[in-house]
């Protein structure tokens, strides 16, 4: 089995006689906003990013003495990159943007949707863009490709947002799909994958997860998962290629290695920012992030693992609270099983997002829907809108909706509130003290407490309208207000 033990990558190096591989940052902060992918031009390594919901796409360039911003590159922020060729590369974003350049010559050639376009790739001869959109009745996917120099939809309406594609695969939100004979086979290994890529046809990696890392392997034949549970976190970010390790990137900065069969991490993450996408450059990889969802005053970073290089200004490492599989500030040693009905709520007092006490016991008598969520839980922020429109409805009548967020900091879920324009109560758990002694198996997580405060039900998973329906009906049964 994989991952019997975990092996330290020290973030400091040795003596220069000795000298070996290890994590630092490039440079500080970068005024950006937070970066989401990578792409080497040449000597150049380009990343795109910019602040998700309406605000401008940027590109950074490093070329490996410093990092240039050139803002302004779209309208709507970009999330991939990629190209066929050293000079040609495509940027897609939010919207349908699509920025292609070639030797130098840009120019936009925006798809007809509304919907985010999460990936992008390109060989000489045809590019695939992928995305799809988010919202209260779940997700779906469209796939656009470009052919004789134009656009056109290859598939809409999947079911669920397609996030990645690389060289005929496509994965998303509960689905994988293969390119056979110019038709999608589906392929489909179970969770939420994020990103995609391989060494051979018949070794392909793609991650994900939701609650907890999922890594997943193809061997030309099925899908089977890789344990990668020590990792702690969900995966955004993996790049692999023939005769290369896998590398991979997650929420909190995690940024790991799979070698021989064992996870590499380092001793001390090199950032606690969330890291996006991870590329290989030159003789060293790079991971890339930033804060996704915070005010807009979010930065990238840039993380870089190689040789030490007395070119690379790099920031000390940041250090962070240890992190279970499940989510930040949970230990797997102390995690518990899940609580079921019939089972008192663990008390609690937590903040709000301005920081003022509260306590859960101030509820009873009232009947309490308690959703453990999180900023970089795409899920959850579908659900959220839907859970504040169910405490309008149901606060009058006596009961209560109470969104408690697993972020480290207020940021982040400050930044989603005024986004979303919710109105519920929203409590931060920044330790992970609440999420232990609740122990939620997965995000997003949903419990109902009767008035005195004993658990009623339990929902481990993004919430529709049937569970919503559901969901209502027991509060009012419980309230005896049918």
């Amino acid at each position: 089995m994989l991952l019997r033990s975990l092996m330290a990558v020290a973030c400091s190096g040795p003596p220069a006689e000795e000298a070996r591989e290890e994590f630092s940052r490039v440079g500080g902060e970068i005024a950006a906003g937070p970066l989401l992918s990578a792409w080497s031009d040449g000597d150049v390594l380009i990343m795109t990013g910019g602040h998700p919901g309406g605000t401008e796409g940027v590109l950074a360039r490093y070329d490996g003495e410093a990092v240039s911003v050139e803002a302004g590159v779209a309208d709507r922020t970009l999330w991939w990159i990629a190209g066929p060729r050293a000079g040609e590369w495509y940027a897609v974003g939010e919207g349908g943007r699509i920025v292609h350049e070639t030797d130098g010559v840009r120019v936009r050639e925006d798809v007809p949707t509304d919907a985010t376009l999460f990936g992008v790739w390109a060989d000489e001869d045809v590019a695939w863009a992928v995305g799809g959109t988010v919202g209260p009745e779940g997700t779906t996917g469209e796939i656009w490709t470009r052919r004789d120099g134009m656009w056109s939809a290859f598939a809409t309406n999947l079911p669920g947002a397609v996030f990645k594609v690389w060289d005929g695969w496509f994965v998303g939100d509960g689905h994988a799909w293969r390119l056979v004979d110019d038709a999608l086979v589906e392929a489909s290994p179970t969770g939420r994958l994020v990103t995609v890529r391989g060494r051979a046809d018949d070794d392909v990696w793609a991650v994900g997860g939701l609650g907890a890392p999922l890594v997943t392997h193809w061997d030309g034949a099925a899908w089977s998962e890789v344990d990668a549970a020590a990792l702690g976190q969900p995966l955004s970010g993996l790049w692999t290629g023939a005769g290369e390790d896998v590398y991979v990137a997650g929420n909190f900065g995690t940024a790991a290695i799979l070698r021989d069969d064992t996870w590499e991490v380092p001793e001390v993450p090199p950032t606690d920012a969330h890291l996006h996408a991870v590329w290989r450059h030159g003789d060293a990889v790079y991971w890339v992030g930033g804060d996704l969802y915070g005010d807009g005053d979010g930065t990238g970073v840039l993380v870089r693992y190689g040789l030490p290089r007395a070119s690379v200004a790099a920031a000390p490492a940041v250090p962070r609270v240890p992190t279970g599989p499940r989510f930040p500030g949970i230990s797997v040693a102390h995690a518990r099983e899940p609580l079921r009905a019939g089972a008192p709520a663990p008390p609690f007092t937590l903040p709000d997002l301005a920081g003022a006490a509260h306590d859960l016991a101030t509820l009873r008598g009232r009947v309490v829907v308690v959703n453990f969520w999180a900023s970089w839980c795409a899920p959850c922020l579908a659900e959220l809108p839907q859970l504040d429109a169910l405490h309008t409805r149901l606060d009058p009548l006596g009961a209560t909706v109470l969104a408690v967020t697993i972020d480290r900091q207020a940021g982040p879920a400050l930044g989603v509130v005024r986004r979303l324009g919710l109105g519920m109560p929203v409590r931060l758990d920044a330790r992970g003290e609440v999420a232990t002694a609740w122990a939620p198996p997965a995000l997003p997580t949903t419990y109902l407490l009767d008035r005195s405060g004993v658990v009623a039900g339990m929902w481990s998973r993004a919430l529709g309208a049937p569970e919503l329906a559901a969901i209502e009906a027991d509060v009012r049964a419980l309230l005896g207000r049918p």
